[in-house]
């Protein structure tokens, strides 16, 4: 009964850590969905007043050319399904979006964010089905066209104010576009697949330019590009400012690139997540997104301070410590299942595991029972009147034994194989140290070439200085023989006490 009560227990016991385990499991996904829906800076633009438009976790937040908040909206109360992936504006024009789960172009009221219309863009018959939002760009030029690059579709397209085919680019001219942006009536478009930056006809989107970018991380690959605001004014400033990411994920950099294929990095932080960026005048804006930052910086990459008063920064901080709160939840609650899997997992092993059955002592010393029978060896030494007590067979590096011990004396013999030669063969008063090596404790020289690991050890010292010794699988017997040689032996010496001591 007291056995099936505690197995009874570990079964409830292993039902609560695996209810457990589930729930902290569900919590856990439930708060990697809410990190996901949380994603930090998504999207920036900005307007001819150099207001400025961001995108931050599921929310619209506009701030004017001082850094003050305009309006700060949900997505959805826009009229969006969730959080644009990119902004665009230019002149006059209103504000456009690309957002995930919506396959229009949306135009957005510049001052209040909220949706005004569609624009239904008339793909080519080849690509109607991989319009994804999530691998495009666009740019919208100061007459109302709309330029679309298409990572899947490999090319960049042309659209009309009303979304009408206007033209699209050779399909061997680029590999991966990620991003482009309007220049003084052209496009310049980055293309990722070939590192390269282009500058195309606005018209028909021929190529006129190709700049390649630096060969010194080639596996870094361009996600977002804007023109520098000293391009063909000034020969020596570069012409684009580009985002370049890692391939292993949103650490990346922010780069300055010449026509001559120069490359310059503007310091965000060893692991800055820069995720979009625009030129407010002559001030470059980052969305930083490992600490939610507004990064600044003058047009000699220097430093300037965050952009956003206090409100903003305010809102900012808040952002920051609801995804970090979120992120620890996730680890917490992932850590909490994966540790009740593992008590599950040690549980259930205790409950299938069945107590290991004692093997019958007749077979832990098979071959010397079988040997007494069957080996002349023993009956050729024999002597008249001696009957054997126990017997027992030792392994060893230096040689495997097979110990008889009789009511006269203990005999050994050398095992080769299947062969037994004398040893020797002593009185049993001859023993005088007897050592029984605890299972688990013989030395590891005992175990090597052996099947199985030894039960325990057995060592045995004569008066002439043999010793006789070796890992045996029959712990019973190997007790059984030190205890009744141990009998035999002579008492141990005992010190004389130490002579008192005398005034």
């Amino acid at each position: 009964m007291p056995r099936i009560a505690a197995r009874l227990a570990l079964a409830v016991g292993l039902t609560t850590l695996l209810a457990l385990g589930l729930a902290s499991a569900w919590m856990a996904w439930q708060t990697h969905q809410q990190r996901a829906a949380t994603p930090g800076f998504t999207a920036l633009a900005v307007l001819p007043d150099r207001s400025v438009w961001l995108s931050i976790n599921q929310e619209l937040w506009h701030l004017d050319a001082r850094g003050r908040p305009q309006t700060r909206v949900s997505a959805r109360d826009t009229g969006l399904p969730s959080a644009p992936h990119r902004l665009a504006t230019a002149a006059s024009q209103p504000l456009y979006a690309l957002a995930p789960g919506l396959p229009e172009v949306a135009v957005l009221d510049a001052n209040t964010g909220r949706l005004q219309r569609r624009i239904a863009l008339q793909w080519p018959a080849d690509l109607k089905t991989s319009f994804d939002t999530r691998t495009a760009d666009l740019a919208v030029a100061p007459d109302g066209r709309i330029a679309i690059a298409q990572g899947a579709a490999r090319g960049v397209l042309l659209f009309d104010a009303q979304g009408a085919l206007l033209a699209r680019t050779d399909p061997r001219a680029l590999a991966l576009p990620t991003s482009l942006w309007w220049d003084d009536g052209e496009l310049w478009v980055t293309d990722t697949g070939q590192h390269q930056l282009l500058r195309l006809s606005g018209n028909t989107l021929a190529v006129k330019q190709t700049v390649q970018l630096s060969t010194k991380v080639t596996t870094r690959h361009t996600v977002h590009g804007v023109a520098h605001p000293r391009a063909g004014i000034d020969i020596h400033a570069p012409v684009a400012t580009l985002i370049r990411l890692e391939p292993d994920g949103p650490t990346g950099l922010v780069t300055y690139e010449w026509p001559d294929g120069m490359e310059i990095g503007q310091d965000i932080g060893p692991k800055g997540q820069p995720r979009d960026l625009a030129w407010v005048g002559e001030t470059l804006l980052v969305l930083e997104n490992l600490e939610l930052r507004l990064l600044r910086f003058d047009v000699d990459r220097r430093g300037l301070g965050d952009f956003g008063d206090m409100t903003v920064q305010r809102w900012l901080e808040q952002a920051f410590q609801t995804r970090e709160r979120l992120r620890r939840a996730q680890w917490a609650w992932a850590g909490a299942a994966s540790l009740s899997l593992l008590l599950v997992l040690g549980l259930a092993g205790t409950l299938l595991r069945r107590p290991a059955a004692k093997a019958p002592e007749e077979h832990t010393n098979e071959r010397a029972l079988r040997w007494l029978d069957e080996n002349p060896a023993w009956q050729a030494v024999q002597l008249e009147q001696e009957s054997v007590r126990d017997t027992i067979e030792l392994s060893a590096p230096e040689g495997d034994l097979w110990l008889i011990l009789s009511n006269r004396r203990l005999v050994a013999f050398h095992v080769d194989g299947q062969h037994t030669l004398p040893r020797g063969a002593w009185h049993r008063t001859d023993v005088v140290e007897v050592e029984l090596t605890p299972p688990g404790q013989t030395p590891w020289r005992w175990r090597l070439g052996q099947r199985r690991k030894p039960a325990c050890g057995l060592r045995l010292r004569l008066n002439d200085g043999t010793v006789l010794q070796g890992g045996t699988q029959s712990l019973d017997t190997a007790e059984r023989m030190a205890a009744v040689l141990r009998l035999g032996m002579p008492p141990a010496p005992t010190s004389p006490p130490p002579p008192s001591a005398t005034a």
